[in-house]
């Protein structure tokens, strides 16, 4: 989760880097960076929602402390 979570930053930081680039090429990486982003964004707290039900899970802890847990979906 860690990894993904630096690789998404990492594509936000180039989206940022490629948008003052003037020349088409630089609108059309800037535009395909910006989908990856707007594409992998949902995915971190999807993830963490993974990671905090598995765990839950060897606990035996209640769902309602799941949909705590769930918080950043929203």
């Amino acid at each position: 989760m860690c990894w993904f979570t630096i690789a998404v930053l990492t594509v936000d930081m180039l989206a940022w880097l490629v948008l003052g680039i003037p020349d088409v090429q630089g609108w059309y990486l800037a535009y395909i960076l910006n989908f990856l982003l707007f594409l992998l964004n949902p995915t971190v707290p999807v993830l963490w929602l993974m990671y905090t039900y598995v765990n839950m899970k060897k606990k035996h802890l209640s769902r309602k402390i799941l949909l705590i847990f769930s918080m950043p979906l929203i």
